[in-house]
């Protein structure tokens, strides 16, 4: 009998505090859309794009690769070329995704990926 309450108890308290915190967010196939992105403070945004950024050059070392794939290299020429701030590399997404509404359901890491090599490109830096 002991061990019946213990267990109601317990069942309880567990049941009590799932409604207790925020509303978890999914992580596949991201975190974040570009809509709930454009909700956010700007410092938030610049360090959300930051750790993306960080993300995307790492990706091909943390899958193992011994070689950068040839997106990993025109991202790093990109943002080396004439090194980029946080805040240089937001506006730059900002600005992609004020010019594309229609992908605000989109998830952001690739949001920001597509904007990046976009402005590369616009830049001639897309080699």
């Amino acid at each position: 009998m002991k061990k019946l309450i213990a267990a109601v108890c317990c069942g309880a308290v567990a049941a009590s505090t799932r409604g207790a915190g925020p509303k978890p967010i999914a992580i596949y196939p991201g975190f974040y859309t570009g809509n709930t992105y454009r909700h956010l403070a700007v410092p938030s945004r610049q360090h959300y794009v930051a750790g993306v950024i960080d993300g995307l050059l790492a990706a091909g070392l943390m899958a193992g690769q011994s070689l950068p794939s040839k997106t990993d290299l025109r991202l790093a020429n990109c943002l080396g070329r004439e090194p980029m701030t946080d805040e240089q590399v937001t506006a730059i997404v900002d600005q992609f995704l004020t010019n594309n509404p229609e992908v605000w359901e989109q998830s952001m890491p690739f949001l920001v990926l597509n904007a990046m090599l976009k402005a590369c490109a616009d830049l001639g830096m897309s080699k």
